[in-house]
């Protein structure tokens, strides 16, 4: 991948950690308000710490819970419209933070380690190439509808947790699109196993189908 391109995907990737942080410090400062909106403390955001407690209460229970229901002393709507409320207010005190945060992603997660991560050639889940996919390609053995899947792309193991080295692999377009923001890593392993028994299948496949091609004109 060229440099440039890299470093652009570098910058792509701090811009998501950093909403992932964003919205789980969001969601625990309208859970702890009394009602009152106070200006986003860039010292609280920088020491704030994603647990797994409030990541279960975000995902399982706010993301799950009807709009009518309350978590706390609020409804899911009312955390909901202060949570987006609380973001227009601050708005260009999240820019600036978001620019030192991009700025600094570096400690988050080292370039070099972002850099030996992207020379992964198969895909975590299932062990797809791009050498595979496009030997799939050639034999007619694709049908997704997108431009997606002829580059491996950069996958959370746990989508709620901030991009770092221990977090995040390199998947296949397929993985990446079934496994979302739902199951574990753990969880997508086993899937991943029956992803790949299709691929092998497929490969197969390609490889009869051309051997058969071969003979025939070879016979002509």
């Amino acid at each position: 991948m060229e440099k440039s391109k890299k470093v652009s995907l570098y910058k792509s990737i701090a811009k998501r950690s950093f909403e992932t942080r964003l919205n789980l410090y969001v969601f625990e400062m309208a859970l702890e308000s009394a009602g009152d909106q106070a200006d986003l403390d860039a010292e609280r955001f920088n020491k704030f710490s994603i647990t797994p407690e409030l990541v279960e209460k975000y995902t399982a229970e706010y993301w799950q819970t009807e709009r009518t229901k309350n978590i706390g002393n609020k409804t899911v709507d009312e955390i909901y419209k202060w949570m987006n409320s609380y973001k227009e207010k601050n708005k260009s005190a999240i820019e600036l933070i978001q620019a030192g945060y991009i700025q600094n992603f570096n400690q988050v997660f080292p370039e070099q380690d972002f850099e030996q991560l992207l020379e992964q050639k198969s895909c975590f889940y299932c062990g797809l190439t791009i050498n595979d996919v496009e030997s799939l390609a050639t034999k007619r053995k694709l049908f997704k509808k997108n431009e997606r899947g002829w580059s491996l792309e950069i996958d959370r193991k746990n989508s709620n947790l901030e991009y770092s080295k221990e977090n995040s692999v390199m998947s296949c377009y397929w993985c990446n699109n079934a496994k979302t923001d739902e199951f574990t890593a753990e969880e997508f392993a086993v899937i991943g196993k029956a992803i790949a028994m299709v691929w092998h299948d497929r490969l197969r496949e390609s490889n009869i189908i051309g051997n058969l091609t071969d003979l025939i004109f070879t016979k002509k």
